[in-house]
């Protein structure tokens, strides 16, 4: 960090990381092989195909890593008092990613060819010719007779499982991200109370990611279960007498879903959120430095945008029901 000067600072930082888990090299660690209908989009909307699911930990992982850099400034001017500024730029690479990224389909199924594109690697249809077809049944039988089974409503012939999908842990990939968090408030007092407006959001420039070491990086930003290209949080406080009011408003832009047969539009949303608060003074005695707030969140009851994932219409990851 280096203080230039006239309130601006300068930072930055260089780290690398390293994470191994022993518990999830092993096989037996929350293992299992299940078997249960899944939601397959080939056969139709709302369609479902007899299906087999590994889970457990794998003995072939390897330590995953990463690299990270930061640079960035903060400013608080002398010839602006009250106003702060804060960039900074961030560039992430993971690499050797331990994940167990087929599980996402074992939990929501195969619902649209690019969700299938995505995890082609753990996901294994049966063939259409015999010979293929045979061994895919050989398959399935060997993992139906696992010690590690678990059957809702009877055990299936394997002659009727259509898909095999590795949920284990592996090295599912890389990320490589780049983008800027940014920050700018502006703090002023007036004869009725101090005011404070503030601006949070992020950007990125890059959100590249593949879940196998096969598969090449492909931009997931603006796709469902991924970051959207930006993010903005925007705030107006005042205070006075111990008495607090802020309000923010909150803004995703639209993005894809990938979920659908089709990929559609999720259309933007943006809520308000509401905090009223009091504090008491130190005159109060007792109740001195005490204080106390009601926070309302979406505060118009704007409905989250439709997005249909799995069993549900709204998208979880960023909107509350």
């Amino acid at each position: 960090t280096w203080g230039v000067g006239g309130g601006l600072k300068l930072r930055g930082s260089y780290g690398r990381s390293f994470r191994a888990s022993l518990i999830q090299t092993d096989p037996a660690a929350n293992g299992g092989v299940s078997t249960r209908p899944l939601a397959d989009y080939t056969l139709g909307a709302g369609a479902t195909t007899p299906y087999i699911v590994l889970v457990g930990g794998n003995r072939d992982l390897t330590p995953e890593s990463s690299r990270t850099i930061n640079l960035g400034f903060d400013y608080n001017p002398d010839w602006a008092k009250g106003l702060s500024l804060s960039v900074t730029y961030f560039d992430v690479d993971y690499k050797d990613i331990i994940d167990n990224p087929g599980n996402t389909i074992g939990t929501t199924g195969i619902t649209s060819a690019a969700r299938e594109a995505t995890f082609a690697a753990f996901i294994q249809r049966r063939p259409t010719d015999a010979a293929g077809s045979a061994a895919f049944t050989t398959l399935a039988q060997s993992l139906i007779n696992s010690p590690l089974l678990l059957v809702s409503g009877g055990v299936p012939a394997a002659s009727s499982i259509n898909v095999i999908v590795d949920g284990r842990t592996f090295n599912s990939g890389r990320l490589k991200a780049r983008g800027l968090d940014f920050s700018a408030f502006y703090n002023f007092e007036t004869s009725i109370g101090e005011f404070e407006a503030g601006l949070v959001g992020t950007y990125f420039t890059k959100y590249d990611r593949t879940f196998s070491r096969l598969e090449p990086l492909l931009d997931r930003r603006s796709l469902i279960e991924f970051p959207t290209k930006y993010n903005l949080r925007g705030s107006l406080s005042w205070e006075k007498d111990g008495f607090r009011m802020a309000t923010f408003i909150n803004h995703l832009p639209s993005y894809t879903n990938t979920f659908t047969p089709t990929p559609t539009t999720v259309s933007a949303y943006t809520t308000v959120d509401l905090t009223l608060g009091y504090t008491f003074g130190d005159n109060a005695g007792a109740l001195g430095g005490l204080g106390f707030a009601v926070e309302v969140s979406n505060l118009f009851d704007k409905e989250p945008p439709l997005a249909r994932v799995a069993n549900q219409l709204f998208d979880s990851n960023n909107a509350s029901a």
